[in-house]
């Protein structure tokens, strides 16, 4: 049973950007306009990730981890 943390965002086309950019998750699902507020379901292999600009979704501040293969490849981009 995976666990599949809620990441609340002020500005989802950035939020979407870099997850998807930098970090390589990919969309599957959600709203299709990313106005604000707005949900998006991603995925990157067998991890996922739901961003969420509604308000009660998720924590500003939360922590969550995301590994990556090379971090210091992914800091300079």
């Amino acid at each position: 049973m995976p666990i599949i943390p809620t990441v609340r965002c002020r500005n989802m086309k950035r939020s979407v950007e870099f997850y998807t950019t930098v970090l390589d998750f990919h969309r599957v699902s959600g709203d299709d306009d990313l106005k604000d507020p707005s949900y998006i379901f991603l995925a990157r292999r067998d991890e996922y990730l739901i961003l969420s600009s509604h308000g009660g979704d998720g924590e500003f501040g939360q922590a969550i981890a995301v590994s990556v293969d090379n971090v210091d490849d992914l800091f300079r981009l």
